[in-house]
């Protein structure tokens, strides 16, 4: 596991390499995921700001991107 900064205010937290399992961190909120082949976007995010991070980290995916619940992001990083 590893913490990598990608931007100002913007970290992915990498929970397994080999299996595709990360979290994209917005200032200090998960807002979106990868797990597997999956990806995931929260369904609030909080500002313009976090909205760009999330589009910049789904890039080409955006279009299949799964919308969750913010307590989908939060229950990810809270059994870590």
């Amino acid at each position: 596991m590893r913490l990598i900064k990608v931007g100002q205010n913007e970290s992915i937290l990498e929970i397994d390499k080999a299996k595709s399992h990360e979290v994209l961190f917005s200032w200090d909120t998960p807002v979106a995921a990868r797990i597997g082949n999956k990806f995931y976007r929260t369904q609030s995010p909080a500002s313009k700001t976090s909205i760009a991070h999330i589009n910049k980290y789904l890039g080409t995916a955006q279009a299949t991107a799964i919308t969750k619940e913010q307590s989908f992001f939060d229950s990810l990083v809270s059994i870590i």
